[in-house]
This record gives structure tokens, sequence and C-alpha cells, in this order.
């Protein structure tokens, strides 16, 4: 537009209108005529300019609607504005929170029992009694006299040695060794020397040697096993309830007054022992037990769950976009227009 000058643009409009004039009355002419076909010259007009850099182009096709109005489409260009459309966006971080629950423990005291069972007992001991063979022991006195004359009675106190022996029997569990005796075999490497292969050997070297006597040559030798069967004695434990017999003895000084002569004097002689059985009564422990239960109480500490709110926040990325133009310029773009007209209004004006 801007290297088209503005004569050549009226001229333009000029023709265009007298372009337009004519088809309006060549349209006239076949109405009245009786002939509804419109000839083939005036169906398309096209015109075409070349100005400058621009070049225009008007299609004209005559249209006819149901109510006999003649339109006759028309391009032509407009200007307008076009911006360079874009989008600015913006990153930002937010911050997105909920509520969670997290589980906390706290300390409370608390009180415990246990039953607890205390053992009263009540020995009473039952006299029971029982025979018990015992061996019973004392070495007299004997007097001896030298062959002096008898002189007068002299008394004295002498002691005799009286000596009693208790056997007490136990039962219990021992451990006593079983054995067994078993043979052995026990062998061991021995060097043999082969004395008559090395003697024959030996002797024919020597012959071949003519008397040569070799004595640094040592004889062959072999090893042989020796195997001997030695007896072992193989013992186990085994436990046996055996009965134990336990003397025990007691020994007292009873004192006996002796008159003997003078010249006599006492010693003791040889043991005198026999063996009785006497009644003895022994205490036998008799045990009455009972339970008494009570309650021992103390004081615990313990751990109690609960649950506690706590805000939890995360950050959550956010894009905020704005559509942005700019750099806006003119172009033109065209536009298609319907010039419509009446033919009954160019009839009357042919007419006149």
């Amino acid at each position: 537009k801007d290297h088209v000058p503005k004569d050549m643009w009226i001229l333009l409009i000029l023709i265009l209108f007298c372009d337009s004039l004519k088809a309006q009355k060549l349209f006239a002419e076949q109405l009245f005529s009786g002939s509804r076909e419109i000839p083939d010259d005036t169906r398309r007009i096209t015109l075409i300019e070349r100005l400058g850099d621009s070049r225009s182009q008007v299609e004209v096709i005559p249209e006819v609607d149901e109510d006999k109005v003649r339109c006759i489409p028309k391009t032509i260009f407009v200007e307008e504005i076009q911006y360079e459309r874009g989008r600015n966006c913006h990153h930002t971080v937010g911050k997105k929170c909920h509520i969670t629950y997290t589980t906390d423990y706290t300390s409370t005291t608390e009180k415990k029992c246990k039953t607890e069972f205390k053992k009263n007992c009540f020995i009473n001991f039952i006299s029971v009694p029982h025979n018990v063979k015992v061996k019973i022991c004392h070495t007299p006195l004997v007097r001896k006299c030298n062959d002096e004359v008898e002189g007068p009675e002299v008394c004295t106190t002498q002691y005799e040695n009286h000596c009693e022996t208790k056997f007490k029997t136990y039962i219990l569990d021992q451990d006593e060794p079983v054995c067994e005796m078993k043979e052995e075999v026990r062998c061991m490497n021995m060097t043999v020397e082969l004395h008559h292969i090395f003697d024959e050997q030996h002797n024919k070297k020597n012959e071949d040697r003519r008397g040569d006597v070799d004595s640094d040559v040592t004889p062959p030798n072999v090893i042989k096993e020796k195997c001997e069967k030695w007896p072992v004695q193989s013992c186990k434990l085994e436990t046996k309830t055996i009965t134990k017999v336990h003397p025990e003895t007691s020994c007292s000084k009873v004192p006996k007054k002796i008159c003997v002569p003078s010249n006599c004097k006492m010693f003791p002689g040889e043991e005198i022992c026999n063996q009785e059985t006497r009644t003895q009564v022994q205490n036998i422990p008799e045990e009455a037990c009972d339970l008494e239960p009570h309650e021992n109480c103390q004081m615990e500490s313990s751990l109690v769950p609960r649950l506690v709110p706590q805000q939890n926040c995360i950050k959550v990325p956010k894009e905020v976009c704005v559509n942005t133009k700019k750099n806006p310029t003119k172009v033109k773009k065209p536009i298609t227009k319907q010039w419509c007209f009446d033919p009954k209004e160019y009839e009357a004006k042919v007419d006149d």
C-alpha cells in the first residue's frame, strides 16, 4: 500500500465500478430477453492488476437467491495487526502440609502383684526302737608277782580300758568301675637287614676284584611291619546301690580298786571281746508342712503408647504461565464481501 500512488487506487476503484455496472446491464438484458441463463462471459470476471510488488485479485461470481436478488462475491484486502504470541511461565515452590500421627510413649507407674507361697514346717521327733549289734571289748588287768616274800596288801585304783563298737549301716548310690580285659593289636615298622643276599653279592664282587674287600658297603634292608597283641583293660563307671557299714568305736577308762601284795604289780592283759544285741531308741524326725500364700506387690514403670498429631509439610513445585503478545505488525488479509442488488431496480433505470 505504501508503494502504490493514491491516483492508481482511484483508477482501480473506477475500473471495478464500471465493470460492475457492465455486469449489471448484461444481467438486466438477459432478464428482459426472457432467458434464465447467464452467458459464460459474465459468470466469471477477473481483474488482476500489478502495482509495484502488490497483487490484488477480484473474482466476481454472480449468485441468485430465492428472492431473485442477485449477489456478487467480491474479495478485498483489509489491514490487521498481528502479534507474536508467546507464553511466559514462572516456576515456584509451594508448601503443602498435612497432619500425620506419630506414636509416642509415656511412662506410667502401676502396681503389680504376684502370689508367693511360704512353706511352714513343723518337725516332730518320734522315738522308734530298733536292735543294734554292739561289740564290747575290755582289757583286764593281770597281776604279776616276783619271787620275793609276799608283802602286805596294798590297795590302788587301776583303770581298765572298755570300748564299744557300733556298726552303722548306710545305703547309698556309688559309681563303681566295671572293667574287662581286651586284646589290642599294636604294630610298628622295623628295618630288617638282608644279610644273606648281601653276603652272596659281596662274596661274588670280592671274587671278581681278586680279594679286594670293601668294608664301607652296607647290606640292603627292608621295612617290615611287626605287630603284637597287648592286653588292655577297658573300664566304665556304673552307678550301683550299695550298703556300707561304718563302725563307730568309743572307749573309756573304767576305774577299779585292786588290792594286791606289795611285791605284785598289775599289767593290762589280752583284750576280751564279745558281741551283743542292744535295743536302742532312735529319734526319727517327722516333718509336717503347709503352704501359706501371700501377695508380694511392687510398683513398676511401663510405657503406654499414644498418638501425637504432627504437621508434615512437603515442597510442591508449581508452574504459573501467562500468555503474551509482542512485536505487533500490520498485515493484509483478503475478505469476501457480497454485493447484492435487485434486478428490478436496474430494469426500471434502463426503462428510464
